[in-house]
């Protein structure tokens, strides 16, 4: 009997706790988001003050922003081009440059990114509610969302612009079930401007509305815009502005299995490729069971959003020679995740079942104790805990010249990225100035060795070409002899 009395005690407790959640639900979804976004903003500034940050792909994106935001040309000097010429993402550049007209600092452009990454969490309750979801299941879709280890990965994988396309990509499905046909092609238009690949995104969203929502010529005009800005951007628009390198240029850069032409003529030929090519590897596979999982397998309810999920897995998984586009814990999970999100309250929908909202829960949990996202970082100790080299590494950023080209390490380059020209050691070419820090830094993933950066810095000084502009300790910067 007391089990009983207890059961019951338990269940009139988990029914007054959702109820109370049903009933406010959006002063819970606004305070929600304002404490995601929080979150996520301090844990950027917190891997930002500690040099957690690299070059590789912060700086690329820091330097042309800076440059824009000073009236001059977006140049990335990682790229060897004009930013355009590696990847067409007007929309982050014009916002970005705006941002740093009030405060020039990468900084800004991580909390934007998370900014609109968690905005498109609000979004995404909205379309629930749409797709008359309960308030409560809409409101646990929307935190699963924001709190999946996919979201967690893309968000703090520093700053790329795959990531300001859930916004824009999680609208267009509002607007579309709407038929706010205006607010449709402003978001459809928010994702051709956020990255070149993104027609071919846009292109198969025009199928699902052919094949779910029966809107034929809505659905041909979205091909049809999708499939021209893609050719368009791709063989016009960018290659007037790519003036590096040929391997520079987007979508040739890793190889020639990854041209358009190629492709299409891969699958025309065989395609069986167009399945085998998203499972014939381990990551990819990960990657695929990851993200059902992440979203407690509601999109397997709504199997119809393979159209636009396989399209964007097949860009990733296309190229056999960058295996680091499989894996699952990057930004390229950008509209992947928000994908597996829409996909999720479309699957919600069909599933009669009333505890889902525990079940929503459960999962969102599960998640978390079998993949550890960076959101648990908040909760260790050694993440609030500064590196010994910490304040050298302030002091040589410091003393470095503003003006004058650089040549430094991946972790420092964030910090010293807004000038028109700089590199990556080991390069030095003709960098006025060569800024080190002697430690073996434990995530930098490229450069050269503590004993090869030693022996590069000796080189340029005994050669008479560099003379010692300043040092303390392990901090040393060189400066180029007339």
């Amino acid at each position: 009997m007391a089990a009983t009395k207890t059961t019951k005690k338990s269940a009139r407790f988990i029914d007054a706790i959702l109820s109370f959640v049903a009933k406010h639900n959006h002063w819970l979804l606004v305070i929600g988001l304002l404490v995601i976004f929080v979150m996520y903003a301090f844990i950027h500034h917190q891997r930002h003050i500690t040099f957690y940050t690299m070059g590789w792909d912060l700086a690329v994106f820091d330097q042309p922003v800076y440059l824009l935001s000073q009236g001059k040309l977006p140049f990335s000097s990682l790229h060897n081009t004009h930013t355009f010429g590696d990847h067409f993402h007007p929309l982050m550049l014009g916002l970005g440059a705006v941002l740093y007209n009030i405060w020039a600092d990468p900084r800004m452009l991580l909390w934007l990114e998370t900014a609109i990454a968690v905005s498109s969490g609000g979004m995404l309750f909205l379309l629930c509610r749409r797709i008359s979801l309960s308030a409560l299941n809409s409101l646990f879709l929307s935190f699963m969302y924001l709190f999946s280890v996919g979201f967690q990965a893309m968000l703090l994988d520093d700053f790329h612009d795959d990531v300001l396309v859930t916004l824009p990509l999680i609208s267009l499905f509002y607007f579309l079930k709407q038929k706010n046909w205006w607010g449709y092609w402003v978001s459809v238009v928010g994702v051709l401007l956020i990255k070149e690949e993104f027609g071919l995104l846009v292109a198969a969203i025009g199928i699902l509305i052919i094949l779910k929502h029966k809107l034929f010529c809505i659905g041909i005009m979205t091909m049809i815009a999708g499939i021209t800005t893609f050719f368009l951007l791709l063989e016009i628009v960018m290659p007037r502005f790519a003036t590096g390198t040929y391997w520079q240029y987007a979508y040739r850069h890793y190889s020639d299995t990854n041209r358009p032409s190629v492709v299409i003529k891969t699958f025309v030929r065989d395609p069986y490729k167009l399945i085998t090519t998203l499972v014939n590897h381990p990551q990819k596979q990960k990657t695929l069971l990851t993200g059902a999982l992440s979203f407690g397998f509601l999109p397997l309810a709504a199997p119809i959003f393979i159209v636009p999920i396989g399209e964007t897995l097949l860009i990733r998984f296309i190229d056999a020679t960058a295996p680091l586009r499989f894996t699952f814990n990057n930004h390229y999970n950008g509209p992947y995740i928000a994908l597996l999100a829409i996909a999720s309250a479309y699957g919600a929908r069909k599933i009669k079942f009333k505890l889902l909202p525990i079940y929503i829960i459960a999962a969102t949990a599960l998640q978390h104790l079998l993949f550890h996202g960076p959101l648990s970082s908040l909760f260790k100790s050694q993440f609030y805990q500064l590196p010994s080299w910490q304040p050298l590494a302030q002091q040589l950023v410091s003393k470095v010249p503003s003006s004058g080209s650089l040549t430094t390490q991946n972790f420092l380059l964030p910090h010293l990225s807004q000038r028109e020209s700089f590199y990556l050691l080991p390069d030095i070419e003709n960098a006025d100035y060569i800024a080190a820090l002697l430690i073996n830094h434990p995530t930098d993933f490229y450069g050269p060795s503590l004993p090869k950066l030693q022996s590069l810095l000796y080189e340029a000084t005994i050669s008479g070409k560099y003379r010692l502009y300043w040092q303390q300790n392990q901090a040393i910067i060189l400066q180029r002899n007339p």
